[in-house]
């Protein structure tokens, strides 16, 4: 699916616009009669028994998603890759889950991936959405569908699925649909085997709340004031921090370095590598692994701002490592 720049620019725009007009022309207050099913305290029961095995050979994930994804799947990559694991990305900004039925078809019968890791931040913009007012009860009806097809869709093969809960975002109307499509996520997580509900945009958040800024990682660069890195974009949604971002290989990239993405990234990849930790916390006489990681891809990729700021402050906490 290679559109080009202008064509993701314009996605990206007729998205903000929409989320506009919906915060200006409408109360926006989510309001169902009869409460759903993900809404209720008690689960519903199981569904039907699936394959409870992985298809067989080493661990190989497949990611889909929108913009928010679309921004941490090359850090996203280079960790997986790192820890042995094949991975194949299918994201695209404005996207929704139905958007991908037939990729993910493909991916389970074809690729039989170990794992697959949907993150969807509940766009409605695309011809699969048609017709469905964002926040409505029809809206979330939806989600809730498509989001069980894809679950049936891969583990009819034995594939385990992880569905990413979403950070909140600057607008608390906003928040509060994402707050409800994370309910919905946990619920579909706790009716089917061998699914698993991952917390992730807790990663960007401070105390479960949005916030703009975080307190820097070990061996990250810090480039916000006291101690501290801006973890989100001017348009209180996405992770770049000055919203500057290119179309490359079909994924976004942003022009600064960006440790919403970084953080986000491996937040996505830890349940499905949960016997070898992502970015664990570095020892006093060693580069930090997020470093190894960083700098070991930084020489065999091309190019990348981002990666070279970061490469940049490894190899600086590698040098400081190797004088102790």
């Amino acid at each position: 699916m290679v559109r080009g720049i202008a064509t993701h620019h314009v996605v990206r725009g007729i998205a903000l616009a929409v989320t506009s007009v919906y915060l200006t022309a409408t109360v926006w207050s989510v309001v169902v009669s009869t409460p759903p099913a993900w809404a209720l305290v008690n689960p519903a029961p199981v569904r039907p028994s699936v394959p409870d095995f992985a298809p067989p050979g080493p661990s190989r994930i497949v990611l889909y998603g929108d913009s928010l994804v679309s921004e941490a799947a090359q850090d996203f990559s280079v960790f997986a890759s790192e820890s042995g694991a094949s991975v194949r990305v299918r994201t695209y900004p404005g996207t929704a889950i139905c958007d991908y039925f037939s990729s993910m078809a493909a991916d389970a019968e074809g690729w039989q991936p170990t794992i697959a890791v949907l993150a969807f931040s509940g766009d409605a913009f695309t011809q699969c959405m048609a017709d469905v007012q964002l926040g409505s009860p029809q809206y979330f009806t939806k989600y809730e569908d498509d989001t069980q097809t894809a679950i049936s869709i891969f583990r009819s093969y034995g594939t385990k699925v992880i569905l990413v809960g979403l950070p909140l975002v600057a607008s608390p109307v906003l928040s509060q649909n994402v707050s409800f499509l994370n309910a919905i996520y946990r619920f579909l997580a706790a009716s089917n085997p061998g699914v698993t509900y991952d917390d992730a945009g807790q990663a960007v958040m401070a105390n479960g709340r949005f916030t703009w800024t975080l307190p820097c990682l070990p061996g990250e660069p810090c480039t916000g004031s006291s101690g501290t890195n801006v973890v989100r974009s001017p348009d209180g949604v996405h992770f770049c921090p000055d919203g500057e971002t290119t179309f490359v290989a079909g994924l976004e990239e942003c022009d600064v370095y960006s440790s919403g993405a970084l953080r986000f990234a491996t937040a996505m990849l830890a349940p499905a590598l949960p016997s070898r930790p992502v970015s664990p916390p570095p020892t006093a006489n060693s580069t930090p692994s997020v470093c190894r990681t960083v700098l070991s891809h930084s020489k065999r990729s091309a190019a990348r701002k981002r990666t070279h700021a970061l490469s940049s402050s490894c190899e600086s906490a590698s040098g400081r490592a190797a004088t102790r």
